[in-house]
């Protein structure tokens, strides 16, 4: 991994994300490229307003930009080289577009509040964003610090049939690191178990990923429990129409959930390769 993208809106919670990010850089020795987009929007009103120029902003954004390096810097210590990129765009169009011409291998964002249950553990923009961006997307939950990746836990599901070349992007993205792969299959029963295709899934296992099948009468709910029973550093999920992701950020959008994921969860959709 040599190139990472990290989004900014000067929120805490982005702030934050670009903290874990710059220590993520140092363990792989990869290059980090600071975002902000931005657009100017135009008041629907007869009443007079003060407009301000594209460029005027990008000048009072590259400021924000730079005060923003030097206090991580302060905090970090951080010493290596930051890459400022300002788009101005529409968010998600502008992060798609940068992305795209940086040839980045990681999108990294934070999440924050706002007003559904999704939006509150994903992010708006995160939430428009996940089944488009064409590299991996590490969210980063608010307060979340960084620690050495020593366990990623992959969460596998059998609907998804491009699992194996995804297990195999996802070790060697952190090849590295040296860190263990625990890809896991949550079924509902022992019943359930015993029906799946073992060899779809042990042909993915090998000396750094490991297979396991927990049995959860509640597969969303297991999914959280597997994750802080084994202490696993990452949460990865593979966004994919009519898998287990997308019924269980329905669940998470009607509020039927209350746990919340509590570490960095990465996203490799169907247009990663």
């Amino acid at each position: 991994m040599e190139k990472i993208v990290v989004t900014t809106d000067f929120s805490e919670c982005s702030e934050n994300a670009l903290i874990y990010s710059l220590s993520l850089c140092k363990e792989l020795k990869a290059s980090l490229y600071l975002l902000h987009v931005f657009h100017i929007p135009v008041p629907v009103t007869d009443m007079p307003y003060i407009s301000v120029s594209s460029e005027e902003e990008e000048k009072n954004i590259k400021l924000r930009l730079e005060e923003l390096i030097t206090r991580v810097r302060h905090k970090t210590g951080y010493e290596g080289m930051i890459h400022t990129i300002t788009d101005f765009n529409f968010t998600v169009d502008g992060i798609l577009n940068v992305v795209h011409d940086t040839n980045a291998d990681l999108l990294v964002m934070g999440q924050r509040g706002k007003t559904t249950l999704a939006d509150r553990l994903f992010g708006s923009t995160a939430t428009a964003i996940i089944n488009l961006v064409s590299c991996p997307l590490l969210l980063i939950p608010e307060g979340c610090s960084f620690r050495k990746l020593k366990k990623i836990a992959i969460a596998c599901d059998r609907k998804t049939g491009d699992n194996k070349n995804k297990v195999f992007h996802v070790a060697e993205m952190i090849a590295t690191l040296k860190s263990e792969i625990l890809l896991f299959n949550v079924v509902q029963d022992e019943t359930e178990k015993d029906k799946l295709r073992i060899d779809d899934f042990s042909e993915m296992a090998g000396n750094d990923v490991k297979l396991f099948f927990p049995v959860h009468h509640d597969i969303h709910e297991g999914i959280l429990q597997f994750v802080s029973d084994n202490d696993a550093d990452w949460l990865c999920m593979f966004p994919h129409r009519h898998n287990i992701f997308e019924q269980w950020f329905t669940r998470l959008n009607s509020g039927n959930i209350s746990q919340q994921v509590k570490i960095p969860l990465l996203l490799i959709n169907e247009l990663v390769h």
